[in-house]
């Protein structure tokens, strides 16, 4: 099994006896809900505290800070390209039909 964790991310382990280099096993990976229902009981371990505060804050700002090339054009820039090819439809249909009906 391969497991790969980034910054922020905690998990669980039990010491295990054998084994030379491998020293614990992991037996819970702790998700956002598992880590705000240890810290609503106040078992969190104080020494986690800070980084995870600084990593909560880490990810509000990300979230709320979208870069404007990842977001769809503005409604108004696409009314307004809109318009013109209506516009411009219109004005054709209408010399059309002025000219036949002459």
């Amino acid at each position: 099994i391969c497991l790969s964790l980034i910054p922020g991310d905690y998990v669980i382990v039990e010491d295990i006896k054998e084994g030379d280099k491998v020293k614990a096993e992991i037996v819970q990976v702790l998700l956002k809900d598992n880590i705000r229902y240890i810290r609503s009981q106040n078992l969190w371990p104080k020494e986690f505290t800070d980084a995870l505060d600084d990593q909560e804050k880490m990810d509000k700002n990300s979230d709320t800070q979208i870069s404007d090339d990842l977001l769809p054009p503005d409604q108004s820039d696409t009314d307004e390209s809109d318009n013109e090819e209506e516009n411009n439809h219109d004005k054709y249909e209408g010399k059309s039909l002025n000219s036949r009906q002459s």
